[in-house]
């Protein structure tokens, strides 16, 4: 067997380095200053924020996830607590939404009586982020509420707040900042992948998508820029995103057309083989991996351990052959669990 005919999936979500724009829906009927997006866990309901209506509008997919099976099906006005809004997020079961805004500086929080339907939202809480940013921009939380992110458009910066009681925005303490200035002074829309290694944040000035690697997930201050792409063809002024559950797909709101932008949204060269397609694999095969040059292998998944190289893995990189990597050696039997997956990705 070649590695080629060992791999399984060719790609993972969650990353800039092979996206590709798909298709758009116009929101301009319902709103010409969209400021941010949100998807309910199924892609099935998509729900816009802007200035112009201030309010959220929600909206019906027929097909999880593409925006061109979108239609309009409600609205809920938030102006008697914000009419500046530029952030949305919701809890994961859509029981409660949260919009930041910089008219009151504050993360104002609605109770969902019925999990992602806007019209049964009321208002509950709001929780100040004034002695950080009077500009919030960008709103975020991880994935079990822990924690909240606001973008700071005066400090050009990733606020991180830790709340004792998940997604309850009264229990929020400010804990650390991010500084992005390094990428955008202008920075907007603000994304994580689920467990909290990569961020993304959209920037107003640069008209793309900026990402950055988490080595602790969910904390900003252990974040690192690692690439950017670009959204100009379709919006010079993009101000919010969001992925579907994968983060096989991106999609980017944007103030110039007025619309929802579809993209393609996987990192490159990721491939994987369990135990069993490694040892069928017995010449110097070789897979080409694409222009990057920085390589990653991450043996035993399930504990995040690195096979020791005294293991008898060798791991090989061809300098002479454009951006092929060879793997010979059978010897990983006692770190290795049939279980588990190797993995090879460009960084």
């Amino acid at each position: 067997a070649t590695i080629a005919e060992a791999m399984e999936g060719a790609s993972a979500g969650f990353g800039l380095s092979s996206g590709a724009y798909l298709q758009s829906f116009s929101v301009a009927s319902q709103e010409d200053n969209p400021q941010s997006l949100a998807f309910n866990g199924d892609g099935t309901k998509m729900f816009v924020v802007g200035m112009t209506g201030d309010d959220v509008n929600e909206y019906a997919l027929t097909t999880g996830f593409d925006v061109s099976t979108a239609s309009f099906t409600d609205a809920f006005s938030i102006a008697a607590q914000e009419i500046r809004p530029t952030g949305l997020a919701f809890n994961t079961d859509g029981t409660k939404m949260f919009v930041v805004g910089w008219d009151s500086d504050n993360v104002n929080e609605y109770a969902l009586s019925t999990g992602f339907d806007v019209s049964t939202s009321s208002f509950t809480d709001a929780f100040s982020v004034s002695a950080q940013d009077t500009v919030p921009q960008g709103l975020a939380f991880s994935t079990d509420g822990a924690k909240m992110f606001v973008v700071g458009g005066t400090g050009d910066d990733i606020n991180e707040y830790a709340l004792s009681t998940g997604f309850d925005v009264s229990t929020s303490v400010f804990t650390d900042s991010f500084s992005v200035l390094g990428q955008d002074n202008n920075p907007k829309g603000l994304e994580f992948n689920t467990n909290g290694t990569k961020m993304f944040l959209v920037g107003g000035t640069g008209e793309d998508i900026n990402e950055y690697a988490l080595t602790t997930g969910f904390d900003v201050s252990t974040a690192s820029f690692t690439d950017l792409f670009s959204v100009s063809a379709q919006d010079a002024n993009p101000t919010g995103i969001a992925f579907n559950t994968d983060g096989t797909k991106m999609f980017v709101v944007g103030i110039v057309g007025d619309s929802v932008y579809e993209y393609s949204s996987v990192s490159s060269y990721t491939n994987k083989m369990d135990k069993t397609q490694l040892d069928a694999v017995t010449d110097a095969n070789h897979i080409v991996l694409g222009n990057d040059l920085d390589l990653a292998i991450v043996f035993n998944l399930s504990s995040g351990t690195t096979v020791p190289s005294s293991d008898g893995v060798a791991i090989n990189y061809d300098a002479n052959v454009l951006n092929e990597l060879a793997i010979a050696g059978t010897d990983y039997d006692a770190d290795f669990p049939a279980t588990d997956k190797v993995r090879i990705t460009a960084l």
